[in-house]
């Protein structure tokens, strides 16, 4: 059986490009069993894939047993029985799209040593709304700020609110930006001391905040920064243009002596 699946292609979904895709079998192993006298059945098979659009590789499991079924008729009125599929696949379905900023989970225009912990943070949040996980991610989005502002050359020692001052201060955010900030810090504090779990969309405004702010703060510079590096490289391989020779300049003086020489070399009249 493992050696007819190898190497076939089936329907899965890729967390990478985050939609159904065809995907090559690598791996397969099946395992299932019976119960209660055979009156209960069941069967997982288990798949590692790789897509073969991206190359992502993941595993992925499809769960099927005797008693999870559903019945109805088609629409030319016949009984139909369908058996419900369980899938999971490692990692877990993303449940927000990364940025194209953080592609091998590093922020764009970070150190990778340097700021490791803003990397690490970042990571690890994603993994956490992977999981449905919304009191941690909340708590998660707080420690990626105060990751990304010492990145940004902030204090860590300071409180939020003097965080976010300096962040004014040095020009990393704008006044407007700050309420917004305040909001998300807000919201991660009440996740972590006292036990709130924000709504799923009330996360997702935590993570545009968040998202934003490390754009604005530290990838727009970067990317500004190679944009700027990369013009003056163009400027130096752009050839220049000739020099014309400099035209004089016709003074009055010339005009007065281009006259007197024209007076002097007319032939002189000779009267007969």
């Amino acid at each position: 059986m493992t050696e007819q699946v190898l190497g076939t292609t089936i329907k899965a979904y890729c967390g990478r490009c985050g939609g159904e895709r065809n995907c090559e079998i690598k791996g397969f192993h099946a395992e299932g069993g019976a119960e209660e006298n055979g009156y209960f059945s069941w069967n997982t098979n288990w798949y590692l894939l790789v897509c073969k659009g991206c190359e992502y590789p993941f595993a992925q499991s499809v769960s099927s047993d005797s008693e999870s079924y559903y019945d109805y008729y088609d629409e030319d009125g016949r009984h139909v029985s369908e058996i419900v599929e369980t899938i999971e696949t490692w990692p877990a379905k993303a449940k927000r799209k990364r940025p194209d900023w953080f592609e091998h989970y590093r922020v764009e225009g970070t150190h990778i040593f340097q700021n490791s912990s803003l990397n690490t943070a970042m990571g690890e949040l994603y993994r956490s709304l992977d999981a449905g996980l919304l009191v941690l991610s909340s708590i998660g989005i707080r420690t990626a700020f105060d990751a990304a502002s010492e990145a940004l050359g902030i204090e860590p020692g300071l409180q939020f609110v003097e965080k976010l001052d300096a962040l004014v201060e040095s020009g990393k955010i704008r006044a407007s930006e700050k309420e917004a900030l305040e909001v998300l810090i807000g919201a991660g504090s009440a996740a972590a001391h006292r036990g709130w779990q924000p709504e799923p969309e009330q996360l997702d405004m935590q993570m545009d905040i968040l998202e934003e702010f490390i754009f604005n703060s530290m990838v727009l510079p970067a990317r500004e920064k190679t944009r700027v590096a990369r013009v003056a490289k163009l400027r130096e391989s752009v050839p220049e243009k000739p020099k014309r020779p400099k035209r004089k300049r016709t003074t009055e003086k010339d005009i007065s002596d281009a006259s007197a020489l024209t007076m002097t070399s007319r032939p002189n009249d000779l009267s007969s």
